[in-house]
Formats: C-alpha cells, sequence, structure tokens
C-alpha cells in the first residue's frame, strides 16, 4: 500500500489540475477532480469519513470471507493451470495473446482470479482465512500508526487488502502459474514475492522516473511487447527470463471505421483532446470521429464537452476499427500501428498543434502499412 501511496504521490507532484495539499487525498488522484465536481461542497466531507468507514467495513469483510470459507466447496483444479489476475476484463485478450504465444504453457487451462473477499475465502479455505485476518489486523494497527495524512492515504489504498492478503497466501499454497497484466501495483508487488512462478504480461508503458519504497520480487517469465522495455521492468523485480509477443487485436468495425480518426481518450489530457477535436472540426469538419473513453477513468463535466465533437462515442467491447489513431500517449497505438493503421500521439508531437498537423498529413497523403510499421 505505500508503493501505491508512493505512486499517486508522484502522479499528484506531476499533474497540473491537482493542488499539492489539501482535502485531495493521494489515493487514485486522476479520478480526484472528477469527484470533487461530482460531489462539490460534500466532497471534503466524502473524503473525511471514508478512512473511518474503511475501518468500520474491516468486521463485514472477515465475515464475507468467513462466509466464502464456509459456503462454498473449494474448486478442485489440475495440478498445473495458470491463475490469472486481468486488472480489466479487457486485457483478457492481451494476457490470452502472451500465454497463447509460449508453447510451454499455452496448452494449460486458465482461470480468472475472482478479487474480493467472500471469492476469496472460497479459494483458500478456514486456515487461509484465519491467516488472512491476522495479517489483516496487523496491517491495520500498522496503518493507524501512520501521521495523519499517511494515515488517511494508505487506509484508503487499504480498501481492499484483505483480499490482497488472502490472494498472498492462495499464491504460496497453490502450486500454479499465476498471471497479471499489472505492472507494479499491488497485486503484482504482492505475487511477485508470493507466488513461486510469477509472469507478467505487458499492457502499456511504464513510468521510467518511478521510484517505489519497496522493491518487487522474482519474475519467472515477462512477456514484453518489445526488448526496449525490459530494463524499465528490472528497474522493479528480478526477471528469471522475457519473451516478445504481438498481441491478437482484432478491431470492431463500426459503419465509420473506414473512414474515421479515433481518439483513445484519458481523463487527465481530456483539456489536450478537446483542443485537438475542436481544431480538427474546424480544418477537416468532414472526417468522422469516433471517441472511446478510457474505462476506468472518472471524468467530470469535461466528458460531455469531448463527447459533442464525437461523430459516434464507441462504449462496446474491444477497440474500434478506424482510419486514423489519435491518443494523448496510449499502448494501444502498438496495436493499431501493427495493422498498418496511421498513428498519432499528443506526447510523442510535443503540441496539440503538431498533432493535428499530423492528422492533416495523414489524411492528405496516406501511408501504407510498411511505412507506418517502421
Amino acid at each position: 500500500m505505500e508503493n501505491e501511496r508512493a505512486l499517486d504521490v508522484k502522479y499528484r507532484a506531476v499533474s497540473t489540475m491537482l493542488p499539492l495539499s489539501g482535502p485531495v487525498p493521494n489515493f487514485k488522484v486522476m479520478k480526484q477532480l472528477a469527484l470533487q465536481a461530482q460531489f462539490g461542497w460534500f466532497y471534503p466531507l466524502l473524503i473525511a469519513v471514508a478512512p473511518i468507514a474503511v475501518l468500520l467495513a474491516a468486521p463485514w469483510q472477515w465475515l464475507l470471507l468467513l462466509i466464502g470459507a464456509a459456503g462454498s466447496q473449494r474448486q478442485a483444479l489440475p495440478e498445473q493451470a495458470c491463475r490469472v489476475f486481468a486488472t480489466t476484463d479487457s486485457n483478457l485478450t492481451v494476457i490470452d495473446a502472451a500465454l497463447d504465444s509460449d508453447p510451454r504453457i499455452a496448452t494449460l487451462p486458465r482461470y480468472q482470479i475472482r478479487f474480493d473477499p467472500r471469492a476469496m475465502g472460497a479459494e483458500i479455505g478456514w486456515s487461509g482465512c484465519a491467516s488472512a485476518m491476522r495479517a489483516h489486523l496487523r496491517w491495520l494497527l500498522y496503518a493507524l500508526t501512520r501521521p495523519a495524512g499517511v494515515r488517511r492515504d494508505l487506509l484508503l489504498h487499504g480498501r481492499d487488502a484483505l483480499a490482497l492478503l488472502g490472494l498472498a497466501h492462495l499464491a504460496r499454497q497453490a502450486g500454479h502459474i499465476f498471471v497479471t497484466d499489472d505492472h507494479y501495483q499491488r497485486w503484482a508487488h504482492v505475487l511477485s514475492h508470493a507466488a513461486a512462478d510469477f509472469r507478467i504480461v505487458q499492457h502499456g508503458f511504464l513510468d521510467e522516473e518511478l521510484v517505489l519504497p519497496h522493491a518487487g520480487g522474482c519474475v519467472s517469465c515477462l512477456y514484453l511487447r518489445d526488448v526496449l522495455f525490459h530494463a524499465s521492468f528490472e528497474r522493479y523485480y528480478g526477471i528469471n527470463e522475457y519473451r516478445l509477443f504481438s498481441s491478437s487485436a482484432s478491431f470492431a468495425q463500426t459503419p465509420l471505421s473506414g473512414d474515421a480518426l479515433l481518439l483513445a481518450s484519458s481523463f487527465p489530457s481530456i483539456d489536450e483532446e478537446i483542443k485537438l477535436l475542436d481544431a480538427i472540426r474546424e480544418s477537416c469538419g468532414d472526417i468522422p470521429i469516433i471517441v472511446k473513453f478510457h474505462p476506468v477513468h472518472r471524468y467530470d463535466a469535461r466528458r460531455e464537452k469531448l463527447a459533442a465533437y464525437a461523430s459516434l462515442v464507441y462504449e462496446g467491447a474491444g477497440n474500434p476499427g478506424c482510419r486514423i489513431f489519435v491518443s494523448h500517449g496510449s499502448f494501444m497505438e502498438f496495436d493499431y500501428r501493427r495493422q498498418g493503421i496511421a498513428t498519432v500521439s499528443i506526447a510523442r508531437s510535443g503540441s496539440v498543434a503538431v498533432a493535428v498537423d499530423e492528422i492533416r498529413s495523414f489524411l492528405a497523403h496516406p501511408v501504407s502499412k510498411e511505412q507506418n510499421t517502421r
């Protein structure tokens, strides 16, 4: 949880939208502005009460853990299997692509880990529940002894600490392969220390400047999209081996896909995205625009402003096909480039104006698949 807090402290420090002090906690900082706008004057009270709610919820979580152990028979799994924890359902396809590329384990059965106290109780049984509850109590006592601001942050990050401790017990006891697309957050950190065979599937970019207070453990196999990311992961883990894989991305076709510009939105960059689409509408008004909002980001009222520029807001499964893919700096760009689709990154361009010029250039002079994937 201290690693999680360090991650948010770092993102808060580089954000131009968040104050360095005040009622906003170092907890999911990308969502806090949207929450402030949503709750208004009620927001400071909500943040003050939330850590207390985490404490009060602990006995209820213990009960759910025990109910899970008592009410469900433990699933009989084969001796060799992959236990998969995906940070989002959409990343399951990325994990499958990585595992399918590894002939040593491609045929092993795969089971998703259910990450909540009741489901975890069914997984780890009575002895595991007792171990997780003792560890949870020790963690709560540790968090309560921290300085006020740190205490608040840790309690908020620890809202699912019991399930996480159950996951650690499961990883230590089960002789299975544990796989996640998480990079350096709490699930990957715990599994890297607890599982004998733990594997990470890369799903995005890494923060090259992030410094975490607690080092990661061992990764048996790291599935990379490009070898250039190997050194980045080695900053956090001991890597036994790595393998390269390509995502088996296929794009959902919409009536607009053949001609459309797709914007993969990310809330922290929404102001730049609005400026970009405003410029595109002004200078290339006839091009269809598809907007896909980030599935786990919480947006404020600016979401509707961005959506107003769209010919289509895509809310279906997977990612839509398009003529040009645009983002601030999304890792999804790798998938579109491999399919020969022109891509533009606002971050790589250096400014919205340059990104718009690149889009105009692509519209005027389409590139071949060979040119785009170089």
